[in-house]
């Protein structure tokens, strides 16, 4: 990913400020927009078409993922740390309930059946993860699935952009919450000419966790 396009991305910082950096950017600039429902994220919703489902994306951005699941049929809360994001979404797209929160500091009370994180845990920092598996596991009803979307180390680390992780890792730091029932690598499908790396793990809440 080139530095150069993560617009607000300050030497030394390894994230932009979010609410700097959707005030004024076209998401199509962005390295992480795609103009389609990623391929991962598509497949995993299929079984759960016709069904009463109730789903939450987490980072929604300027919530054009969040507008193609809702235009599948399901019903959609998608949530931003960023208010300018989600006051453009909210213009763009109807139908949809865009929350402005903070989920290591979640303040929605709702129940979801499905979770979905596209881009949002692989830019928090290690010190808050622990906050936010509390925050997914409590919004998630038992048995609940949460589908994370994350860089991988194989394409190499870098000094800035989100971090990447190994497989190993994922149901390292998920284990107290989530079982993890499959991973896979894949890319991080956006607006790069070369996309990078991924994995996509699909995990389902443990009943314990109440």
């Amino acid at each position: 990913m080139d530095r150069s396009r993560i617009p607000g991305l300050m030497l030394g910082k390894r994230h932009p400020d979010w609410a700097l950096l959707y005030e004024t950017v076209d998401e199509s600039s962005l390295p992480w927009y795609s103009p389609q429902l990623d391929s991962d994220i598509k497949r995993e919703l299929q079984p759960f078409r016709g069904k009463r489902v109730k789903v939450l994306d987490v980072g929604c951005g300027l919530g054009s993922q969040s507008h193609f699941i809702s235009q599948l049929g399901f019903d959609v809360v998608a949530t931003d740390i960023s208010a300018p994001a989600v006051s453009r979404a909210r213009t763009h797209f109807s139908g949809i309930n865009f929350v402005q929160d903070e989920i290591t500091d979640t303040r929605l009370k709702s129940s979801f059946d499905i979770i979905i994180d596209r881009g949002c845990f692989h830019v928090l920092e290690p010190t808050t993860h622990e906050r936010y598996l509390k925050s997914v596991s409590s919004l998630l009803r038992t048995r609940g699935i949460f589908w994370l979307k994350c860089l991988n180390r194989e394409g190499g680390d870098a000094d800035f952009g989100p971090i990447r992780f190994s497989r190993i890792q994922i149901p390292l730091i998920f284990s107290e919450h989530f079982d993890c029932l499959r991973i896979h690598r894949t890319v991080y499908q956006g607006s790069s000419s070369t996309p990078p790396m991924a994995w996509f793990a699909v995990l389902r809440k443990r009943a314990s966790h109440e």
